[in-house]
């Protein structure tokens, strides 16, 4: 992992990547939506480790299983892969934070909620619980479901602004 300054900010995507265009993500996307991610700074960045191109480039496995559809930029101007994709596998992962500008209110955070943000980043939610549901597993009876469900054990909430404000989330009891 590569250290950066992309701590409480948003920006745009940088789509430049030739294989955006087979990307399931993005597949079927309103231009205006894809547009929009990639112009206004609406992606809510909120980290201080990422991957670089370098360290993508420096493990062939990473080359070979997952392909780079956008990239961001820190404040340095130091680039980090932002959203990348599966080759083979459904595996997807965004850097940024797509859910924050659809849930996430906080007062000391910098998040942008206008309706391009909103729509933009929920392409991203939307997608993922469609790959979800492409998973048929399910528990043999709800009892068994229920004895594996997290919210059957004691949660405490942890609130801190050390580094803005963080919610960490502590399980009495782990699987």
């Amino acid at each position: 992992m590569d250290h950066y300054d992309a701590w409480d900010v948003s920006w745009a995507l940088d789509w430049e990547h030739p294989e955006l265009k087979h990307s399931k993500i993005i597949k079927g996307v309103d231009e205006k939506i894809v547009r929009d991610l990639g112009t206004l700074d609406i992606t809510m960045n909120y980290h201080h480790l990422g991957v670089s191109w370098e360290t993508y480039d420096k493990y062939p496995s990473l080359k070979e299983e997952l392909k780079v559809l956008a990239t961001g930029t820190d404040r340095k101007g130091k680039r980090f892969i932002a959203l990348v994709e599966g080759k083979n596998l459904p595996v997807f992962g965004s850097q940024f934070h797509p859910e924050w500008p659809l849930f996430e209110w906080s007062e000391t955070a910098n998040v942008v909620h206008t309706e391009e943000a909103v729509r933009g980043n929920s392409i991203f939610a939307d997608f993922f619980v469609r790959e979800c549901r492409k998973n048929m597993h399910e528990f043999e009876d709800k009892e068994l479901m229920h004895e594996h469900l997290a919210y059957r054990w004691s949660m405490n909430v942890h609130y801190t602004q050390e580094h803005g404000d963080t919610q960490t989330y502590y399980w009495r009891k782990c699987f």
